[in-house]
């Protein structure tokens, strides 16, 4: 269902793009906010946080927060390997609830 929605508003947006002067649509904000609203309904309709819906959530802000300019300048070194961090502990501590 949410593929579909955010495949009418991106329809949606096109249309308005090409009928309306001086519309502008930003890229750069709209595909975090994407990723980061797919994370929150996943969480939603799960009614749990996974591994892969906060990942996706992060994601999306970081770069959402990167295309404010309001993440400090040199911070961008530091994405992957918390990403690698974060995934890496979600792993150890789905593995270790599993064991018991």
């Amino acid at each position: 269902m949410i593929i579909g929605i955010i495949a009418v508003v991106i329809g949606v947006l096109y249309l308005l793009k090409e009928y309306i002067p001086n519309f502008n649509i930003n890229w750069n904000l709209l595909w975090p906010a994407t990723l980061v609203l797919i994370g929150i309904y996943n969480m939603i309709k799960e009614k749990k946080i996974t591994s892969f819906n906060a990942i996706i959530s992060f994601i999306g802000l970081w770069y959402f927060f990167e295309t404010l300019n309001i993440l400090p300048a040199g911070i961008n070194n530091i994405f992957w390997p918390l990403i690698l961090i974060i995934l890496g502990v979600t792993l150890i501590i789905n593995n270790s609830k599993r064991r018991r």
